[in-house]
């Protein structure tokens, strides 16, 4: 039978691994998947998440294809921390969809260790905010002006950041002070995946 954090890993895969959106520019599978398939490989890597599947039937031939993302990670001191906070910050680099999947992993306190739910549980508000593309590239990308010829103060740093979009506090040139919320750089496309990804789990059923 597998074991709770086998079931984790392989879940993350299924919902990282669905098709594109965009049928006009829809490639064959395999070659659509890699960059998906590459980064979730990294970052399995880079936080040691294959310990969660050791004894398991594959976990050798996952060892295997992990072994040149180790090498790349063979300094560093994402390693260092107890598993379960590395599954939560796997999750956090991973995404909102991650992101949000672990917040509904959180409250199933049936099916999870106490200690395990505890971290998950931290993503439900602590989660870090994006720092990049800026507030100010965003508002110049969505607007097509300048921040500054629109607010006379904006806060760089947001004061609340959720999975799906972080806020920031601003003053308007008349003076009026107001919040700006941003969506995740990437949300739509993770949205649509999901979604995909759950279409073909009814189509199955």
């Amino acid at each position: 039978m597998l074991n709770r954090g086998f079931a984790l890993v392989s879940a993350g895969l299924w919902w990282y691994l669905c098709k594109p959106s965009n049928q006009a520019e829809r490639k064959p599978p395999i070659v659509s998947h890699l960059p998906r398939l590459h980064r979730v490989l990294n970052v399995i890597a880079k936080y040691r998440l294959d310990e969660f599947v050791l004894g398991q039937p594959g976990a050798r031939g996952l060892g295997l294809i992990l072994l040149p993302y180790r090498l790349a990670w063979m300094f560093s001191s994402h390693g260092a921390a107890h598993r379960n906070a590395r599954l939560r910050m796997a999750m956090e680099e991973l995404g909102p969809i991650y992101i949000k999947f672990g917040q509904l992993l959180s409250t199933r306190r049936d099916f999870l260790d106490t200690e395990l739910a505890d971290e998950l549980q931290s993503l439900q508000d602590n989660v870090p905010p994006f720092a990049s593309p800026s507030i100010h590239e965003l508002i110049q990308s969505s607007l097509g002006v300048s921040a500054d010829t629109i607010f006379s103060e904006l806060d760089s740093q947001p004061f609340a950041s959720a999975s799906v979009a972080q806020v920031h506090k601003a003053t308007l040139k008349t003076g009026e002070e107001v919040v700006i919320k941003v969506t995740r750089p990437g949300i739509e496309e993770s949205s649509e995946c999901r979604s995909q990804a759950i279409k073909m789990d009814r189509r199955s059923d």
